[in-house]
């Protein structure tokens, strides 16, 4: 797990985000040409570049050719052209406010979800709208000091383990 903090002030400046976008391919140039909020458009940058460090520990230099492909709904692709063989390689990668993170995996597939609190979301209203009715049960059962804490876990449980299906299909990242 690679975890990294862009949030204003961090040590990530224009001159080195601008350094990186030569290293997307013509998928991922396009999508990122695309991103109206430019924090937005440097998550994604950003993200890409995780994914393609991770390659790199994990494969060694020859994933340093790694290609990213843009797939079903922007979900990422990734081959290596260079390498004899493809190897497993899994991956899922996850922005919020701020903070991107990429888990890689050569022997299992992954799903990954992280989500910054918000002070003014309803979580008893999102709650409602997301989980079915045991979850918002299990939800309603916890005291009001623990709940928002309660709703967290349960919303990045779900969107971790929504990316390992999608993943184990080869639809997700």
């Amino acid at each position: 797990l690679i975890m990294l903090d862009i949030r204003p002030g961090e040590a990530i400046n224009d001159g080195k985000l601008a350094s990186f976008a030569p290293q997307l391919g013509p998928d991922e140039r396009l999508r990122h040409q695309r991103f109206l909020r430019p924090a937005r458009a440097r998550e994604f940058l950003l993200g890409r570049m995780l994914l393609r460090h991770a390659a790199r520990h994990l494969l060694g230099p020859a994933a340093a050719y790694i290609d990213v492909v843009e797939g079903n709904h922007h979900v990422p692709l990734v081959s290596f052209p260079a390498l004899f063989s493809t190897p497993d390689f899994h991956f899922s990668i996850s922005h919020s406010r701020g903070w991107i993170a990429c888990l890689a995996s050569t022997t299992c597939t992954v799903g990954l979800d992280i989500e910054s609190r918000m002070c003014a979301r309803d979580v008893d209203e999102l709650s409602a709208a997301a989980f079915d009715d045991a979850q918002q049960k299990w939800l309603a059962g916890l005291d009001r000091q623990h709940r928002e804490e309660g709703f967290y876990r349960l919303w990045n449980n779900q969107e971790a383990l929504y990316k390992l299906r999608g993943n184990l299909a080869g639809e997700v990242d």
